[in-house]
């Protein structure tokens, strides 16, 4: 954009040629005025163009040095909303290096001037008195450091050893202790809500004290709250601490609990085993049955269910209908079906607390196989999952209360083979809802049926129905009032492999009889292109037979010709 050009200016003037190729140097601002004098007689002709008008492009920083008052600050801001062309910004340190950092943030913000409001740190005194004459004011120290302050002790607020030795009484008076104290408040990790309530209550009415986030209960805690009592300048800490002991029943004495421990190490807990809920021989040697029973198996089956990427609306719909179904199992983020998915569950697993897994793999979007697994030892099935119908689909008339309990019933071809036998395990293990588990609810009001047929596993689940008055109970055995109603889901497992380990390892059972379903598939479409073969071949052998019979000369197919 070149300059305005005013009204009055000849056209003959603008069409003149100019003197220099290069324009005049732009005169700058000083002290003295807005132009330069010299620059502008010598460059530029003042009788044709005028004399140039200086554009004032001021920029001013304004800041301010860090720990400045109220009051100063608010007069900084001040004069911010009186400057439209100035440009504030933080608080920068008041060191003997601020001028270089000031000359930095003035270029960097392209400005050309700065105001820089610093405020000095004054040494704050001992406040005086309003009875305490002038003249005992203007009196000189006596010495040149300042008296040690008496620290505060259990027994008061001041050391009066310092204070008789250091300070005069008759004059001045005794100091007076300034009390700072703070107390940093936290907890232990696994608190109740009770024990948590409570010492919120107190941080409420401790206005001086400062809450921090829950400590690990170890060894090492006293380390760390003295770090964090340190971090934040607390002098004083409360710490709530809960440990929580073994449940006792409500049938034990008093008299078994007072006895002494026989031995100062507990005996090992049998652990269950797929036969069974406990090891009977580590149970009759570590435990004397006649004072303290035989241990009770606490049953803590959690199971984790997920499925990989790409799955279908129909196979997650199922998944979701089993989790619905299994109270004491946890859902997590789909997995990515990959050789390494079974170091991957496995860890999900183990970061969970679970100890089963029901991963569901879909394939091609149509094929889908359920891998059930016990982790992280094994053993582990994949499984080809086939008939499916969900809740939603089927619709069926039969509810239960979610959450209940189910029993469990399988058919008697679950005890002729190993591989069956173990399968009913798993089964057993993995889809029995433990009794005190906090999701599940006390009644027994549905039924999981798992029966074989053709080699498949069929899975039903049925609600137990009784025709009775609520105030009338149900005689024990009485199965003939009893009714099925279904409830879905539907569902066929073929099992494909058996795997010692947790989502692989050794073989232990192989199926015979498992075709996959690309086989399956690859047939269907061998029978769809016979079907054209056949086609093909039939129009072939009728031209064959035109050829070898052709038909006789009619005499009368010319007739009409004419």
């Amino acid at each position: 954009m070149g300059k305005k050009r005013k009204h009055g200016e000849s056209s003959e003037l603008v069409a003149q040629p100019k003197k220099e190729d290069t324009a005049p140097e732009r005169p700058t601002r000083t002290l003295l005025g807005w132009k330069d004098k010299s620059l502008v007689t010598d460059e530029v002709d003042d009788s044709n163009v005028g004399s140039p008008i200086f554009r004032n492009k001021e920029k001013v920083l304004v800041t301010c040095s860090r720990r400045i008052s109220y009051r100063y600050r608010h007069l900084m801001l001040n004069l911010v909303s009186l400057l439209p062309h100035c440009k504030k910004d933080n608080k920068v340190e008041s060191k003997e290096t601020k001028g270089t950092t000031l000359n930095e943030l003035v270029e960097l913000k392209s400005c050309s001037s700065c105001l820089f409001f610093e405020i000095l740190k004054q040494k704050m005194g001992k406040k005086r008195k309003h009875s305490e004459s002038s003249e005992l004011v203007a009196q000189p120290k006596k010495e040149d450091t300042a008296p040690e302050r008496p620290t505060r002790t259990l027994l008061g607020w001041k050391d009066k050893s310092l204070v008789t030795d250091e300070v005069d009484d008759s004059n001045i008076g005794s100091p007076i202790f300034r009390n700072k104290e703070k107390v940093l408040v936290t907890c232990s990790r696994r608190i109740s809500y009770r024990y948590r309530h409570l010492m919120l209550n107190l941080v409420s009415l401790l206005p001086h004290c400062k809450k921090d986030n829950k400590v690990e209960s170890k060894e090492t805690k006293g380390a760390t709250l003295n770090e964090l009592v340190e971090l934040k300048s607390c002098s004083s800490c409360l710490f709530f601490e809960q440990k929580m002991g073994k449940k006792r029943k409500h049938g034990e004495s008093s008299e078994l609990v007072a006895q002494p421990k026989k031995e100062d190490t507990a005996p090992e807990r049998p652990t269950r085993t797929l036969l069974g809920w406990k090891d009977k021989s580590l149970v009759t040697d570590e435990v004397d049955d006649s004072n303290v029973g035989s241990p009770i198996f606490r049953n803590k089956e959690k199971v984790l269910v997920t499925c990989s990427r790409r799955i279908s609306y129909r196979y997650r719909h199922l998944m979701l209908n089993l989790v619905s179904l299994l109270p004491h199992c946890k859902k997590d983020n789909k997995v990515e079906s990959k050789e390494t998915k079974g170091t991957t569950l496995n860890e999900l697993v183990e970061l969970k607390s679970c100890s089963s897994c029901l991963f569901f793999e879909c394939r091609k979007q149509k094929d889908l196989y359920l891998w059930m697994a016990k982790c992280p030892n094994g053993p582990s099935v994949k499984i080809l999952v086939s008939a499916v119908h969900t809740m939603e689909e089927l619709k069926l008339t039969g509810n239960h209360l979610k959450g209940s309990r189910p029993l469990l019933t399988f058919s008697a071809n679950f005890e002729k083979d190993a591989h069956w036998k173990l399968l009913k395990e798993m089964l057993l293990q993995i889809f029995e809802i433990p009794k005190d588990h906090r999701k599940a609810k006390p009644f027994h009001d549905h039924v999981f049926v798992f029966s074989i047929a053709d080699d498949h596993i069929w899975f039903r689940n049925y609600q137990i129905s009784t025709h009775h008055n609520e105030a009338d109970k149900l005689p024990r055995g009485g199965l003939d009032k009893m009714t099925l109603i279904e409830v879905g889901p539907r569902f066929c497992l073929n099992p494909i492999k058996i795997f010692g380990g947790s989502f692989g390892g050794p073989t232990l059972y192989e199926n015979p009889f498992y075709v996959s379903p690309n086989q399956v598939r690859a047939l269907e479409k061998k029978k769809k292109a016979g079907k054209f073969a056949k086609k093909v071949k039939a129009k072939t052998r009728r031209k064959m037979h035109e050829m070898s019979n052709p038909l006789e000369p009619d005499e009368f197919a010319d007739m009409w010709k004419d």
